[in-house]
C-alpha cells in the first residue's frame, strides 16, 4: 500500500475499496490498523447506525472505524481527550459506549498525536506501506525454515534467504505486517532488528499501539 502524508485516499488490503484521509486523525488510525497483524478486517463506523441523526451530528467530523481485532471488536475514533468535549457530546458518547458494550464491542478514543509517538509511528508507516507487497512463497518458506532452526535472527540475516524478490527488506516487512514473523524489539525496524517466526499473543481486550 502506497501512503503519502497528504493523501486524500488510502487503499487497504484488509477492507474493500479505499478510505478518505480528510478527517482529523484518519491517516494515523488507518496506518496503524493496516500495520497491525492482529487486525482481521475493518470498515468505517457509521454513528447513525447506533444513534439518532440528531445525536450523531456531534461526531460528524470524527474519523471512526469498526475493527475486528484478535483482542475483540472495537470502534476506534480519532478525537480530542474527553475532557475537551462539550457536555452534550460527552453524554452522547457515554450512551454510545453503553449501547456498544451490550454488543460486546469496545469504544475507544485516541488523539492522533499519541498515534505518532516514536518508534511505533515509523514502524507503522513502514509496515502499512508494505501491506500489499507480494511475497514469493519460496522466500517465505526459506525464511521460516531458517528461523525454525535458529529461533531469532536479525532482519539483515533473514534477508539473505529472500532470493526470489528484488527488495528483501520489504519482503520481511510484509511478513511482519501479516503476522507470519514477529519482532519483539521496541525500537525502529532496521536490518539489525531481531525477528522470530510465529504470532504474538494478543493482550486481552487491548490494542498494543493505543
Amino acid at each position: 500500500m502506497k501512503i503519502r502524508r497528504n493523501a486524500a485516499k488510502m487503499r487497504s488490503c484488509k477492507a474493500a475499496g479505499s478510505f478518505s484521509c480528510e478527517k482529523w486523525g484518519s491517516f494515523e488510525l488507518l496506518t496503524h490498523i493496516e500495520a497491525d497483524p492482529a487486525v482481521g478486517s475493518f470498515c468505517e463506523f457509521n454513528f447513525e447506525a447506533e444513534l439518532s441523526a440528531y445525536d450523531a451530528e456531534n461526531f460528524t467530523d470524527v474519523a471512526a472505524y469498526l475493527v475486528r481485532h484478535e483482542a475483540g471488536i472495537f470502534v476506534l475514533c480519532a478525537a480530542p481527550q474527553l475532557a475537551h468535549w462539550s457536555t452534550q457530546a460527552l453524554e452522547v458518547w457515554r450512551q454510545l459506549d453503553v449501547t456498544l458494550a451490550r454488543k460486546g464491542w469496545w469504544l475507544l478514543s485516541v488523539e492522533p498525536s499519541k498515534l505518532r509517538r516514536e518508534p511505533a509511528w515509523t514502524n507503522a508507516l513502514q509496515l502499512s506501506r508494505c501491506a500489499q507487497f507480494e511475497v514469493d512463497s519460496r522466500d517465505e518458506a526459506r525464511v521460516l525454515e531458517h528461523l525454525w532452526h535458529v529461533g531469532r535472527a536479525s532482519i539483515g540475516d533473514v534477508m539473505r534467504h529472500c532470493q526470489a524478490t528484488q527488495d528483501s527488506f520489504e519482503t520481511i516487512l510484509k511478513l511482519l505486517s501479516s503476522g507470519i514473523l514477529v519482532c519483539d524489539d521496541d525500537d525502529t525496524l532496521t536490518p539489525s532488528s531481531r525477528v522470530r517466526a510465529g504470532r504474538p499473543t494478543p493482550r486481552t481486550n487491548a490494542i498494543a499501539w493505543l
